[in-house]
C-alpha cells in the first residue's frame, strides 16, 4: 500500500492551534523567546509507516485492516495517544500542538480502550502472527497502547518556570540531553548508564507518576524505574527521587497516574526517542 492510499484511508486531523513556545537555543548563555503560530493538519499514528510488511498476500490481509479500522475510529482519533506519534518532533511547535492535542484526552477511559485494543490487535484474528513474528511496527503499536497511561502522564506535565511542557524540554534541550531518557522507561527500556538527567522539578515528578504506575507489576515500568530512580538520586543527592516501588497492586485493581503528584498533569514514542538521539 501506497503511501497516498493510506492517506486516503485515514482522515488527518485538522484542528489548528495558536501556540506560545519559549525554548532555550544553542546560542551560548543567551534563551530566545519564540511566539509562533502553527496551523494545518497534525500527524496521526503510522503516518506514512504502513509500508511495513504484514503477513498474507502481498503484505495486506487481517492486521493490516484492523490497523487502518481502528486508527479511522472515532475513539481512537479522540485519545489521540502521544505514544503511538511517528512524526511530532520535528519542531518545538509541532511537538507543542501534539502534546496540547494529545492531553485534550478523556486518560482514563483512552487506558481502558487502548488497553482492550493492545489485546485485540495481539489475537490471531488480527494481528498475532505479526506479533508473534515481532513485526516492528506491531509491536511498538502494542508497547504504545499498553504504556498509554504512564505516557500520558509524563508527557503533559507541565513546567511553569519555563512555561513549556517538560516533555518540550526534554527534547529540545541540548545541555542536558539525558532527560529524555527518561520518556523510554515505560516501554521497558532502562535508563542508559551514562544519562544524567537534570536534577529539576520535571525529572521529579515525571518520576513520581512512573513509581506511582509501577504499583502495577505488569507495567514494563515496575521493572525499569528502581534502578533509574537510583542512578537519578547518585547524581542529585540523597533522596532527589523515591527508589522503591511502592506497595503491589492486587491484579484486579486498576492503576492511575492521576494519583501521582503533578505539576499538571509518540508507538511509537520509544522508536520517536531513539531516532531523535541519533
Amino acid at each position: 500500500m501506497s503511501e497516498d492510499e493510506h492517506r486516503q484511508l485515514v482522515p488527518r486531523q485538522q484542528e489548528t492551534f495558536t501556540v506560545d513556545v519559549s525554548a532555550a537555543t544553542a546560542t551560548g548563555d543567551v534563551t530566545a523567546q519564540a511566539t509562533a503560530v502553527a496551523t494545518g493538519p497534525l500527524p496521526t499514528p503510522f503516518d506514512g509507516a504502513l509500508a511495513a510488511n504484514f503477513s498474507g498476500e502481498d503484505g495486506e490481509g487481517s492486521c493490516l485492516d484492523f490497523i487502518n479500522s481502528f486508527l479511522q475510529d472515532p475513539t481512537f482519533q479522540a485519545c489521540y495517544p502521544l505514544s503511538l506519534l511517528l512524526k511530532a518532533m520535528k519542531s518545538v511547535v509541532k511537538i507543542t500542538q501534539v502534546i496540547e492535542a494529545s492531553c485534550k484526552a478523556d486518560k482514563h477511559s483512552c487506558t481502558t480502550y487502548l488497553n482492550d485494543l493492545a489485546e485485540k490487535l495481539k489475537s490471531d484474528q488480527n494481528c498475532g502472527e505479526d506479533y508473534n513474528k515481532r513485526n516492528d511496527l506491531v509491536v511498538q503499536a502494542y508497547k504504545g497502547m499498553k504504556s498509554y497511561e504512564e505516557i500520558y502522564g509524563a508527557t503533559c506535565l507541565y513546567d511553569a518556570d519555563t512555561s513549556t511542557y517538560c516533555f518540550v524540554n526534554a527534547v529540545t534541550n541540548q545541555t542536558t540531553a539525558s532527560n529524555v531518557y527518561l520518556y523510554n522507561l515505560p516501554f521497558n527500556s532502562s535508563l542508559p548508564e551514562t544519562a544524567v538527567p537534570a536534577c529539576d522539578t520535571c525529572t521529579s515528578e515525571t518520576m513520581k507518576i512512573y513509581q506511582s504506575a509501577a504499583a502495577d507489576r505488569k507495567k514494563w515500568i515496575a521493572s525499569t524505574y528502581v534502578k533509574a530512580a537510583e542512578q537519578i538520586d547518585a547524581n542529585c543527592g540523597g533522596n532527589f527521587v523515591s527508589a522503591a516501588l511502592p506497595e503491589p497492586l492486587p491484579d484486579n485493581a486498576a492503576m492511575s497516574t492521576a494519583q501521582a503528584p503533578s505539576l499538571l498533569v509518540l508507538s511509537f514514542l520509544f522508536l520517536l526517542v531513539s531516532r531523535w538521539l541519533r
